[in-house]
């Protein structure tokens, strides 16, 4: 079966803000709830914060992003008001 994958980023307003928000996600990826739906890489340039998403099923890389993205806003939310 073929892997699907969707990578996409998240720009803010700072690097400072980017490198708190991509520590703050690394700690969910490092030790992910349901390995067996797909990997998860994250990494962050300048004040961009990238993650990519390889699955097996479309479906799985759905939930996947779902969740994610997700988790990405409320960290983001608290984050950037602790700076």
């Amino acid at each position: 079966m073929r892997e699907v994958s969707l990578e996409f980023m998240l720009r803010l307003e700072s690097e400072a803000e980017a490198e708190a928000l991509y520590k703050a996600i690394l700690p969910e990826i490092e030790s992910p709830v349901d390995e067996k739906r797909g990997k998860i890489k994250a990494y962050r340039r300048g004040s961009t914060v990238y993650l990519k998403i390889t699955s097996k099923s479309l479906g799985d890389l759905r939930a996947l992003l779902n969740t994610y993205a997700y988790l990405l806003e409320s960290l983001r939310k608290v984050v950037i008001k602790k700076l």
